[in-house]
């Protein structure tokens, strides 16, 4: 599976791709990617979504939430972890994770061409 945040947020692979195209799910898994492999609190998942208009029925719409993104994605990719809920991302699936290894392969190859050219 691959995760695109960097753009559009995309998942390859999705299983119900109608899902993503609605801004909250979308939001929802933008935030658990961006921390991925971490819990993420339910409070500060519900505050992400709906800042300070949290409605009285928040808890249950992100409930809602996760149960779609699980359906669309996979049980083991969204799992349920104290105190809220986790992203489940191998190494490589996340573009953001690409991203900055490859920034970094391009500074220590400008180091290493910098330093030939000194000797």
């Amino acid at each position: 599976m691959r995760f695109r945040l960097l753009g559009p947020v995309e998942v390859d692979d999705v299983h119900d791709a109608g899902v993503l195209r609605r801004a909250k799910p979308r939001a929802l898994l933008a935030m658990l990617v961006l921390n991925a492999n971490r819990p993420v609190a339910t409070s500060r998942l519900v505050e992400g979504l709906w800042g300070e208009e949290e409605p009285a029925s928040a808890l249950g719409a992100l409930q809602n939430y996760v149960s779609q993104l699980r359906k669309a994605v996979g049980r083991d990719v969204i799992v349920t972890r104290a105190p809220g809920y986790m992203a489940v991302v191998e190494p490589g699936e996340l573009d953001v994770e690409r991203f900055e290894r490859l920034v970094g392969d391009a500074a220590e190859a400008d180091v290493a061409e910098r330093a030939a050219i000194l000797r």
